[in-house]
């Protein structure tokens, strides 16, 4: 049996607040219940935002509010406090209801090899180490890789975030998976 097609309802359809929505690339959008969360990706620059510099690499984060038979509500984080440097076409993938990104490409063109947690609840991002307390060394740069989460032994509180793949920072495909574990890799001031 073949499944009913999908419709879409306008009425459900959220409009996109500036500087969040169509014109935007290279960005993640990642789902938990309700909510998706809109972090980074290539824009055009506001006016006196970087001179010289047309499209750059964002650092804001959108939060979208969805709930079905109602209108969906777009939700900015005001940045405080640790907040990562505006990227582009790195990785993003829930552990549990905090929100993971790694790597990326930032304004210079460097690709990235850092990792950054979002807590939903809280609002707020923190940097992440590795299990061994060091930074992620230079042969973890990657852009253009995926993410997912995933529980290997069912167990909530030993969420891994696995990276495959992608571009390292001169230019080579790789097919290393990267573990983050969110439970081991606690945020650090």
């Amino acid at each position: 049996a073949r499944p009913p097609p999908m419709r879409a309802a306008a009425s459900s359809r959220p409009a996109p607040p500036a500087r969040s929505g169509a014109r935007r690339y290279g960005h993640t959008a990642s789902a938990w219940a309700a909510t998706v969360v809109v972090f980074g990706g290539l824009h055009h620059a506001a006016a006196g935002e970087t001179p010289g510099r047309r499209i750059v690499p964002g650092s804001d984060t959108w939060l979208l509010h969805h709930r079905r038979g109602s209108p969906s509500v777009w939700d900015p984080v005001p940045k405080s406090g640790p907040w990562p440097e505006g990227r582009s076409f790195h990785s993003a993938a829930f552990a549990a209801d905090v929100l993971v990104v790694y790597g990326g490409v930032d304004a210079s063109g460097e690709v990235l090899n850092d990792a950054w947690a979002f807590d939903l609840h809280q609002r707020r991002w923190a940097p992440l180490r590795a299990a061994d307390s060091t930074t992620f060394g230079n042969m973890y740069r990657r852009t253009q890789h995926t993410a997912i989460a995933m529980l290997p032994d069912g167990d909530r509180d030993a969420i891994e975030v696995l990276v495959e793949g992608g571009l390292d920072g001169g230019g080579v495909a790789r097919s290393q998976v990267i573990a983050l574990e969110p439970a081991t890799c606690p945020p650090h001031d």
